[in-house]
């Protein structure tokens, strides 16, 4: 704004008159940008990132900040090509430890388990399952191995004695009803 001095620059009515025009023009987009954000913020909103100008700068257009995709593109991104010692220092192919000692451990803890309820409910007590093993030994050597001759000559024998009983007994009941 021009200051007015006396004598030779004074202005104009109508540069006074333009220059009022200005000033209220501003004003009242002054008054109108502070009433439009005191609602806004009374509504409960946020300021504008932006606020349109108040003055004589109308003719600069206002740039919008560009939204970023969410979609990556490959193609901002540089190419890294790896030399095979790089890749075999981040150790890609080395194998893999597994330690799987303990999970059979306690598989083998779960099987005993099992074992021993199985005794205890079968037979009424908890039998050591070595204690298995040697009677079943011991039962194999007892017990020779039978020929089949001798198997059939067996129960030929306990046939004939089974009927000299039979042949007792009915002599003796012979004898009881004379």
């Amino acid at each position: 704004m021009k200051q007015v001095k006396e004598g030779k620059d004074r202005l104009s009515d109508t540069e006074l008159e333009q220059l009022v025009d200005i000033n209220d023009a501003r004003i009242k987009a002054y008054k109108y940008a502070t009433k439009k954000l005191r609602k806004s913020l009374r509504g409960g909103g946020t300021l504008p990132l932006q606020c349109p100008p108040t003055h004589t700068n109308k003719n600069k257009e206002v740039v919008k900040p560009r939204k970023q995709s969410k979609v990556l593109n490959p193609r901002n991104y540089k190419p890294t090509v790896r030399t095979k010692d790089q890749i075999e220092a981040s150790g890609a192919y080395e194998k893999l430890i597994i330690h799987q000692h303990t999970t059979l451990v306690m598989g083998r803890d779960n099987e005993k388990n099992k074992q021993r309820l199985a005794n205890i409910m079968a037979f009424g007590e908890d039998i050591d399952p070595n204690d298995k093993k040697k009677k079943k030994l011991q039962v194999q050597i007892q017990e020779p191995p039978v020929d089949r001759f001798d198997e059939l000559q067996a129960e030929i024998d306990e046939r004939r004695g089974f009927l000299r009983e039979w042949k007792t007994l009915d002599r003796d009941q012979n004898t009881e009803l004379l």
